[in-house]
């Protein structure tokens, strides 16, 4: 699939490291975690990367087709969630609680099937 100039460019976004800044694009990046005035992001490949921004700020320039609120703590990748079990998102080996108040929000994204009748 081929681009266009503004979709590459919006793909992600750009974090400063050291004396320059660095593009992570959005589809890398599986949760967020605030700390803070800092927040975490973790990556693929089990990197994580600090920034000097908190997660509200982080989240007026996220895009809320791709990442949700799930906790006051907490945002996601939805197309990162693995499986979940109650209250509960997986995302590889990590589990990530889902707070009351956001409940409805994160899982109307995602197409449930009932339960398997025996």
């Amino acid at each position: 699939m081929v681009l266009s100039k503004k979709e590459y460019v919006n793909n992600g976004l750009f974090i400063l490291q050291n004396d320059y800044y660095r593009k992570i694009l959005f589809h890398d990046i599986l949760w967020l975690e605030a700390s803070g005035s800092y927040c975490y992001l973790n990556l693929k490949e089990d990197k994580r990367i600090i920034v000097v921004h908190p997660l509200a700020e982080l989240e007026k320039t996220l895009p809320k087709d791709i990442f949700t609120r799930i906790h006051r703590s907490f945002m996601v990748n939805i197309f990162a969630v693995d499986a979940f079990i109650g209250n509960t998102l997986c995302i590889g080996k990590t589990r990530l609680y889902v707070s009351n108040s956001f409940r409805k929000s994160i899982f109307s994204h995602f197409h449930i099937l009932g339960r398997k009748k025996d």
